[in-house]
């Protein structure tokens, strides 16, 4: 990573803003449109109301699916990686409703944003991670999830996606999966 979000030259900021703004908008009416096709199926749902707060665990390949099919993020706070390119994806969040971003990663300041995030936790914010980013391996577990949960005292709950018909993206390191309007999803919840 050789810029941050913070490094983008002041005169190049708001048309650095401007163009991710308009990706941002642009994934978030393709989510819609999947959303309002697809037929989901929910499995063990009541968790999610039940554990509050939580954190919500669910590969780095899905994410693209997770802003699909949970568009209300109200009352979560999220880790971001803090990489200039990431900036549809602030805006992203803020279209879903996340109420905190904490900037790190691995090697970028991600303990930092590890120690802010489970204190917002204690503080009753719920948060979705993705335990084998920002690079993988992909479905590799690393401990951020779990000292996160040891930390806190918050239940981590495990997200599964099922589809019937999706697309992978083969020039992602994770292979990031989307569906395809008009198939069938099943989601599925862990128990805390």
């Amino acid at each position: 990573m050789d810029q941050r979000v913070s490094d983008v030259p002041p005169w190049l900021r708001p048309l650095h803003r401007l163009a991710f703004t308009a990706i941002a908008y642009f994934f978030h009416t393709i989510y819609w449109f999947v959303r309002r096709t697809c037929q989901v199926t929910f499995v063990n749902k009541e968790v999610v109301t039940k554990a509050k707060p939580a954190i919500f665990s669910l590969w780095h390949q899905n994410f693209m699916t997770y802003f699909t099919f949970f568009p209300d993020c109200s009352g979560q706070a999220w880790m971001m990686h803090p990489a200039w390119y990431m900036e549809h994806i602030v805006v992203t969040t803020q279209l879903l409703g996340v109420e905190k971003l904490r900037y790190g990663s691995t090697h970028h300041g991600g303990r930092e944003a590890a120690e802010a995030l489970v204190s917002d936790l204690k503080a009753g914010y719920s948060t979705s991670m993705a335990p084998d980013g920002p690079t993988g391996p992909a479905k590799v577990l690393k401990k951020g999830v779990l000292h996160m949960a040891e930390q806190s005292g918050v239940p981590v709950i495990a997200v599964r996606f099922e589809f019937g018909c999706a697309i992978r993206l083969p020039f992602t390191w994770e292979g990031k999966r989307i569906p395809l309007p008009f198939s069938k999803v099943k989601i599925t919840f862990s128990d805390p």
